[in-house]
């Protein structure tokens, strides 16, 4: 299993495979990975990330609000014709860091394992940007 640590996470929509590609550090690309999330996994992933967000750190969920830091970039920045590995996520786990407070974010698909340490700010301004990046109306989904 390829092991990456992410330093950045780009979510865009990809028309042609109808998917949310979750770009893990655009600009390196020997860690570079395309994390592609279907429908399914996203409709289950999202309420989740919130739950945890709301049950670890009390954190109000407000669905106009939007984030952005410098661990999630703009999608037009993105070319995707330079796609080093396209992976279908199957898995995501968090684990809260009692001590610090910080969350340990892993994606599993079936060849690589991405890690990232966020704090609550940083995780809730990724879940803020892959809501931004779902084609709404499209996948019937209204965040």
């Amino acid at each position: 299993m390829i092991k990456i640590q992410a330093n950045t996470f780009t979510p865009l929509y990809d028309e042609i495979e109808d998917r949310i590609r979750l770009i893990i550090n655009y600009k390196d690309l020997n860690n570079r990975v395309d994390l592609m999330l279907t429908r399914a996994f996203i409709v289950r992933l999202i309420p989740h990330l919130e739950d945890y967000l709301v049950q670890n750190f009390d954190l109000y969920i407000d669905h106009q609000e939007e984030i952005e830091t410098n661990y999630i970039t703009q999608t037009e920045q993105i070319h995707v014709d330079s796609v080093v590995r396209e992976e279908l996520l199957k898995q995501v786990d968090l684990t809260l860091i009692k001590n610090t407070n910080n969350i340990l974010i892993i994606f599993y698909t079936n060849n690589v394992e991405v890690k990232a340490l966020l704090n609550k700010e940083m995780l809730k301004a990724f879940l803020d940007n892959l809501k931004k990046s779902i084609p709404k109306y499209n996948w019937g989904i209204f965040l």
